[in-house]
């Protein structure tokens, strides 16, 4: 009498110490088993709309029986510390996200790829993304590096390598955000100078003018998606459009540039051309003859 008390999910030990007396009365193999069962029970009274919400408590029970999880319930653990990573990274849950994710990548096989290649995908990439939040920034290049080594398609390749200047922005030095950038940008197609000509600029500069003259107001109101290739430009200029700046001004200018002029030949909205460019170099500085310089001035 004492040891236990009611809660809102049934009962528990009514201490921690005890608790850990019971405990310390069962083996790691009958520990790891009744976890194993705890996990299927409420695996099994779980709706699959609140499953969102439950699956960090499911798989809390079921990563301590990680080493035992039959064959046929790999894959479904797998997405269940995927879905519960997700509903970490909602709030600052950072290493829990990290450590489910952890044990997803213990269980996934090399053959996985070929028969759920989505998800193996976006449990690299989000392994890279908490690895970075957690301040492992060596371990989330080595995630992105083992992503880029396998035969992705266009979109795959535009998603990590968009992943890498963003966590190179943050951590790296501006050279090498620059660089990761264009690695991407010339990946995509198209000439990507890093430290363009005034000529090349002046260029690019009376090509946005042009499109901007051919646009009419209506256009800018007709928001249509991106194609992958525009995407991806767009994502790559714009996470590394500060660091742009630092290494070559003129550089910048074609980042802008290209921004400005792709939105008035999309006809999409002008929010979304002006989020893609680099702030500060907009239509008033195109418009004004922006010729672009070296070493931050203009």
């Amino acid at each position: 009498e004492g040891l236990v008390a009611p809660c809102r999910d049934g009962f528990q030990f009514a201490h921690d110490r005890v608790r850990e007396a019971a405990q310390s009365l069962v083996s790691d193999e009958e520990r790891a088993a009744l976890h194993y069962r705890t996990g299927r029970l409420l695996l099994a009274r779980t709706s699959p709309d609140a499953l969102p919400a439950r699956a960090i408590e499911i798989v809390e029970h079921l990563n301590r029986a990680c080493d035992s999880i039959p064959e046929h319930e790999r894959c479904e653990v797998i997405d269940l510390n995927v879905m519960a990573a997700r509903s970490a990274l909602q709030g600052p849950g950072y290493s829990a996200a990290a450590r489910h994710l952890e044990v997803a990548r213990r269980l996934m096989r090399e053959e996985d790829w070929s028969t759920r290649r989505e998800i193996c995908f976006s449990l690299l990439l989000m392994s890279a993304q908490c690895a970075f939040l957690v301040g492992r920034m060596d371990d989330a290049v080595a995630l992105l590096d083992s992503l880029e080594a396998r035969p992705l398609d266009q979109m795959e390749s535009i998603r990590v390598r968009g992943r890498r200047t963003e966590m190179y922005a943050l951590e790296r030095s501006t050279s090498e955000c620059t660089d990761s950038a264009l690695t991407g940008l010339r990946a995509l197609g198209g000439s990507w100078p890093r430290l363009p000509s005034l000529l090349r600029t002046r260029w690019e500069i009376f090509l946005a003018r042009r499109a901007l003259s051919r646009a009419t107001p209506e256009s800018f109101t007709q928001i249509q998606t991106l194609p992958p290739r525009e995407f991806g430009k767009s994502l790559l200029m714009q996470a590394s459009g500060a660091a742009a700046f630092e290494v070559d001004t003129r550089l910048a200018a074609i980042y802008s540039a290209r921004a400005y002029g792709r939105g008035a030949h999309l006809d999409i909205s002008i929010q979304e051309v002006q989020a893609a460019s680099l702030e500060g170099v907009g239509p008033a500085a195109l418009v004004n003859g922006l010729d672009g310089g070296r070493g931050g001035n203009l």
